[in-house]
């Protein structure tokens, strides 16, 4: 099957439209909801923690990063498990894609009684969906991974806009992810304006300063030197990727939520779920060819959650700048042996 488009800069409207109409297909691919992060219920999940875990291992970096890196490889498999089976159908409430660019989709069948009442808290829907042949399930597999393999963390950005509905679309598919009791503990801020993404950006920067000089890890510096050595300025840490892309996405992890009434609302497994959903993100990004970068500002936290007009009940949980490729753009060269992992060690079977 041919592949979406690429990472390549739009150079005509003819791009730009593509972008739009693969961003809304993917929103409906993705309409389909793990209501709960529990391993017992819901064994697709399961079989993500075993890919996650391969992750988890080849981090040497403190528990909480390797928990967030866990989760973000939890969202781009439940991604591949989403265009990997399902069924054909028409378009998903909620979208306005054409059929004939959603490869299938699963759609819930609304309980009726025999009264006509509606159906009752707790009511569960029948689920409406085929499978696909097993020809087309690995054609489709292959064309997703050899997708998923050409994307690169990015820090260098071109300044031209990014359309609005494609930005939505992306970011509304990021909401499909499943999360503990269903309790959807995220914020994606969308940051535009200049001014206040410069401002983020020097928060960050002052920082980073305090982090290489006693927060972090020396190993952590020496392992990240590569990355990030062309955009040192005598040694101090400069991020200029979160004022140069067009668009910076601020995730926010509710700890708890806050009901109409004021009142404190319990929320579950809050890392595990903005994780996952994170890293369905970056795959409908990736998608519809913007570049991103997941960055975390340690120590600026509360002053960015300040800047941006958020709650209390909200914790900054990683910066997204978003753009498409700078023309001169670079990433590290990975050779044969420094890629990714291959899959006989990312999926020991048991």
């Amino acid at each position: 099957e041919s592949l979406p488009i690429g990472m390549a800069p739009p150079n005509s409207s003819s791009v730009s439209l593509s972008s739009l109409g693969t961003s809304r297909t993917f929103l409906i691919i993705s309409r389909v909801s793990l209501a709960s992060t529990d391993t017992t219920q819901n064994t697709p999940l399961a079989s993500m923690g075993v890919l996650a875990s391969a992750v988890t291992a080849m981090l040497s970096v403190d528990p909480i990063t390797a928990s967030l890196f866990t989760a973000l490889a939890l969202g781009s498999a439940l991604c591949f498990l989403l265009l990997s089976h399902g069924r054909r159908g028409s378009a998903a409430d909620g979208g306005d894609a054409s059929s004939s660019n959603v490869p299938f989709l699963w759609k819930e069948i609304a309980p009726v009684s025999d009264t006509g009442a509606p159906p009752a808290p707790g009511a569960h829907a029948g689920l409406s969906s085929t499978r696909l042949s097993v020809h087309e399930e690995l054609n489709r597999s292959k064309a997703f991974l050899a997708l998923m393999s050409s994307r690169r963390s990015l820090r260098f950005f071109s300044p031209d806009p990014i359309n609005s509905e494609v930005l939505e679309n992306v970011v509304a598919t990021a909401g499909t992810a499943p999360s503990g009791a269903h309790k959807q503990p995220w914020v994606f801020c969308v940051v535009r304006d200049p001014k206040t993404r410069m401002e983020i950006r020097k928060l960050v920067e002052a920082e980073e300063v305090i982090n290489y000089e006693r927060r972090m890890k020396k190993s952590w510096v020496h392992d990240v030197d590569h990355l990030v050595n062309e955009l040192h300025d005598d040694g101090a840490p400069i991020k200029p990727y979160l004022s140069e892309a067009p668009a910076l996405i601020v995730v926010f992890k509710e700890v708890h939520g806050v009901d109409e009434f004021g009142e404190h609302v319990e929320h579950y497994y809050v890392q595990e779920s903005v994780g996952i959903a994170v890293g369905i993100l970056l795959a409908a990004l990736h998608n519809v060819g913007l570049a991103t970068l997941t960055s975390t500002p340690m120590g600026a936290e509360s002053k960015i959650r300040d800047l941006c007009g958020r709650g209390k009940n909200e914790k900054v949980f990683l910066l997204l700048p978003v753009g498409y490729p700078a023309e001169n753009a670079t990433v590290p060269f990975r050779g044969p042996t420094q890629h990714r992992k291959p899959v006989d060690k990312l999926m020991p079977q048991v």
